[in-house]
């Protein structure tokens, strides 16, 4: 779209309309991406304290 653009491919107003267009939706994607990589984060760092926590109850009750 922003070589259009710069290349004057089309009318200006509909190419500029288009470029922030793009723009938007990428900002979008890149938005659902950072909050799916948090999310998996927190999931998996989540699941890492639970297994952490089962493997200490287990050694404390065979301990005991």
């Amino acid at each position: 779209m922003r070589v259009c653009e710069r290349r004057k491919k089309g009318p200006p107003a509909k190419a500029k309309e288009l470029v922030q267009e793009g723009s938007e939706l990428i900002s979008i994607v890149a938005t659902i991406i950072a909050n799916k990589r948090r999310s998996v984060a927190a999931k998996r760092a989540a699941a890492r304290a639970e297994s952490i926590a089962q493997r200490e109850a287990t050694r404390r009750a065979t301990n005991s």
